[in-house]
């Protein structure tokens, strides 16, 4: 399978990082090195984690190939960074112009930019507080994502509109077990965490804890069930986030 983005080139500080959507494990270890991170969740997708040259990459890879892949770093990207990353990533495609909206991260108004390619691919830039095993700490991160949303996410409607919620027959409800240690009363932040690390809640997704069954109620596609099946799975091996 061909990479749903073209070759992105960027330059970090004077670093230059090559990735490819579409490369296997083994091109993007020659890129990044050994992951510091791996992440296996049912269905065979693998999401590994690199850090280089203070540049923290994201891909997810099914059938050994990446099919998304998101730059994160502490300083803000510049104008003709984004630029270079949009017309590296066209395809002979037109992107759109970018929504620009406020998101609340953490107590914090935050901008968020996306744009739309003419067959479906999304890319993303914002600023959110992200939570790193390394430091196992949470830290300021902007960070850039190139994508393809799930059938029912973020599509365009006939006719022009904006994005359409995902159809209600995809979502499912599901109770999952929550870490020892993490505390129902930080929800908002453990789902920062679930979407930094691939997860995503699109219009109609909840995220709620039963007291009485002391279980995450999670209502979400089931994909991203399984991504966060998996996620909580490796935070109960790890320390929780203070």
């Amino acid at each position: 399978m061909k990479g749903i983005l073209c070759c992105i080139v960027l330059v970090f500080s004077g670093v230059l990082v090559e990735a490819d959507i579409g490369d296997s494990r083994e091109k993007l270890e020659e890129h990044y090195g050994k992951p510091r991170e791996i992440y296996k969740r049912e269905g065979g997708t693998v999401v590994l984690v690199f850090y280089k040259d203070g540049i923290r990459v994201q891909s997810k890879l099914a059938a050994d190939r990446a099919v998304s892949i998101t730059y994160g770093r502490k300083s803000a990207f510049g104008e003709k960074e984004v630029e270079a990353l949009l017309d590296l990533n066209a395809e002979g495609r037109k992107w759109s112009s970018p929504t620009e909206t406020i998101v609340v991260d953490h107590g914090k108004r935050r901008p968020r930019r996306e744009w739309l390619r003419d067959d479906g691919v999304k890319a993303r830039l914002n600023q959110m507080r992200v939570f790193h095993s390394r430091s196992k700490g949470w830290e300021e991160n902007w960070l850039f994502q190139l994508w393809r949303p799930e059938k029912g996410e973020g599509q365009e409607a006939k006719g022009g509109t904006n994005e359409r919620p995902a159809a209600p027959e995809t979502f499912e409800t599901k109770h999952h077990g929550l870490p020892v240690g993490v505390s129902p009363n930080r929800l908002e932040q453990l789902q920062k965490l679930l979407v930094s690390m691939g997860v995503t809640f699109p219009k109609g997704a909840t995220m709620t804890y039963s007291q009485r069954d002391r279980k995450l109620v999670v209502t979400n596609t089931r994909e991203n069930q399984r991504r966060i099946e998996a996620i909580l799975s490796e935070l109960a091996r790890r320390p929780a986030p203070r």
